[in-house]
């Protein structure tokens, strides 16, 4: 599991870095070094089969050390490995996300956009719709007015009276 935040995937890294570095630097070195010993020492000549064998015991022994020593540096670099690659897919998750929340959010935004041009163009067509209906009152009126007083109509138009 990556962990929540940058600092604390440095850390983490910079641990497991060490490990490793300390593994190296440490381990295999000071385990190279005391095999080179023991090889010296079974170079010398006069040594009794004792001590020869005590030596072949803690080479073996030493090599073994080694052996795991390796393995382990081997074991801590996959799981650096595997925590960068935790931590890629968390980040890339996390982009994701974030993309996926930006696009919600703007899909949203143009909803209510249109929400809101539809209202607008209900309540102009509202309008000429009442307006129309206004008229329509307006006209049996206006007929009922020409026929009953044609002057005022005349009038009312600025014609001329025949």
């Amino acid at each position: 599991m990556p962990p929540r935040n940058e600092a604390s995937y440095i850390r983490t890294r910079a641990e497991l870095q060490y490990l490793i570095d300390d593994q190296v630097n440490t381990s295999q070195r000071q385990l190279v070094r005391r095999i080179d010993i023991v090889l010296a020492k079974l170079r010398e000549p006069g040594l009794t089969k004792e001590y020869r064998a005590l030596g072949a015991r803690t080479l073996r022994s030493l090599y073994e050390d080694l052996e795991y020593a390796n393995e382990r540096i081997v074991a801590l670099r996959a799981e650096l490995v595997e925590r960068e690659r935790a931590v890629a897919e968390f980040e890339e998750r996390e982009r994701r996300e974030r993309r996926d929340h930006e696009e919600r959010v703007r899909r949203q935004r143009v909803a209510e956009e249109r929400e809101v041009e539809l209202r607008r163009r209900r309540r102009v067509e509202a309008e000429h719709a009442a307006a129309t209906r206004r008229a329509a009152d307006i006209v049996p009126i206006a007929v009922w007015i020409e026929e009953t007083f044609p002057d005022t109509m005349a009038w009312l138009s600025f014609k001329k009276p025949e």
